[in-house]
């Protein structure tokens, strides 16, 4: 992987506050981004020359049962292959019942 080194800091046409960069397409024409801390999570791909955005997928795990937050993406450039975590949040109620 390359280094990014020298030239100003820029702002990404179609971004938005809550995107966090997930990785560069092969051709360097499009970031994949994910909304931050968002549940079903959101993959989009951002075009770095016009700003298009795209959804690419959501990301739900298959028992979304007690789960906040989508935690760290990855991704391979080619946006096909994908893994991401997750917090999973459970807790047990108790009814009792003729306490003396």
């Amino acid at each position: 992987m390359g280094e990014v080194s020298g030239g100003e800091s820029r702002t990404v046409a179609g971004g938005g506050p809550r995107d966090v960069p997930v990785v560069v397409s092969p051709d360097g024409e499009w970031l994949y981004v994910e909304k931050s801390r968002q549940m079903p999570g959101e993959i989009s791909r951002i075009n770095l020359r016009t700003g298009q955005r795209e959804p690419v997928r959501t990301l739900l795990p298959p028992d979304p049962a007690g789960v906040t937050t989508i935690l760290c993406v990855v991704m391979t450039p080619d946006g096909r292959s994908y893994a991401y975590s997750f917090v999973r949040a459970l807790s047990s109620l108790y009814l009792v019942e003729s306490l003396e």
